[in-house]
């Protein structure tokens, strides 16, 4: 049995993050916690893969890029991985809630999300960057372990 009730799992899509999920649907499975899925999404139009996709990719001068095509490939996005979660969560008999949230500052919105959902711990997935890289970058999980009065569990 765990000491967690309910534990957090922000995903972005990336294979790490998707290893991460599957830990954490092990970790449930064996100590009957709750789990809570959460993508956030980005506000603004960023050079985001997802949201672009084929747009610059073509000659077709008919393809016009807008915000509300932004937001809605990204939240189609969203819904596609958490509604991948749901089902692998299904199928290992844990109880899991999805949640998809829009932001810029995904550290923000996954603490907060926690904290509204009475999460007792965040596991996230890092990209193990380092040195500069990690400063010139940023970092959602050293983001999210310098704010959080919420435990978080570091997966690599």
């Amino acid at each position: 049995m765990s000491i967690f009730e309910k534990i957090l799992v922000p995903i972005d899509g990336n294979e790490l993050s998707q290893r991460a999920v599957d830990e954490a649907i092990e970790y449930c499975k064996r100590s009957g916690c709750k789990l809570t899925v959460l993508y956030v999404r980005p506000l603004t139009p960023i050079a985001h893969p997802v949201a672009f996709g084929d747009y610059f990719d073509t000659e077709d001068d008919t393809k016009v890029f807008t915000p509300t095509k932004f937001r809605e490939r990204l939240i189609s996005y969203g819904n596609s991985l958490l509604t991948t979660v749901e089902g692998k969560c299904k199928s290992a008999g844990v109880e899991c809630e999805t949640v998809l949230e829009a932001s810029d500052d995904p550290h923000e919105k996954i603490i907060e999300t926690a904290e509204r959902r009475g999460i007792g711990m965040i596991f996230m997935a890092s990209r193990g960057r380092s040195g500069l890289r990690s400063m010139l970058l940023g970092s959602e999980t050293q983001k999210v372990l310098s704010h959080s009065k919420i435990p978080v569990l570091v997966f690599r």
